[in-house]
This record gives C-alpha cells, sequence and structure tokens, in this order.
C-alpha cells in the first residue's frame, strides 16, 4: 500500500505525536537530544544541522539535478529495488 505525499506527512506528524503522548517523559524526543548535547554538543548540533540542511533540500527539490546527493532518494531507489529483486525471484 503506498501512501499519497500528504497522508506519508500525516503519518510521521502523527508517528511523533504519539510517541511524546505515550513515552515515559525521560524519553521525549527533545529530552533525547538534550542528552546528545551534553555527551557532544558540536557533533550534535553539526548532525543537526545537516540533517535539517538535506531535510530542507529534499523538500525543496534542490537535489534534483544531483540524486546521487539525495540520501532520502537513495534510500527509496535502494528499497525499491530490493523489493524488485525479491518479487522477481518469488516468481521464478
Amino acid at each position: 500500500m503506498a501512501l499519497t505525499g500528504p497522508q506519508a506527512i500525516g503519518a510521521l506528524v502523527a508517528g511523533a505525536a504519539l510517541h511524546e503522548v505515550t513515552c515515559d517523559p525521560d524519553q521525549l524526543i527533545s529530552h533525547a537530544f538534550d542528552r546528545a548535547l551534553e555527551r557532544a554538543p558540536i557533533t550534535t548540533i553539526a548532525i543537526t544541522i545537516g540533517f535539517a540542511t538535506v531535510t530542507t533540500a529534499h523538500l525543496l527539490n534542490a537535489l534534483d539535478r544531483y540524486p546521487r546527493l539525495d540520501p532520502y532518494a537513495g534510500f527509496g531507489f535502494a528499497v525499491l529495488s530490493a523489493i524488485k529483486v525479491h518479487t522477481q525471484r518469488r516468481r521464478q
């Protein structure tokens, strides 16, 4: 079952909200981030900025000319390729 774009965004938001409502207080996403900042502040900030930059570029289609630089597209391509190979093997 494939989701539409708005459905996928809704699923991500709902999943994060469900986690925040049902988890133990010390397992909130913001608390995990706080712990990471305490352990390795520079690394945590660098990874966060990198993740936010790549995500923004992906959502704005800024990486369309350079699909190899888009980890989301690469992950999707790898998953779809694996499913295709698995499906072909099952048919044989």
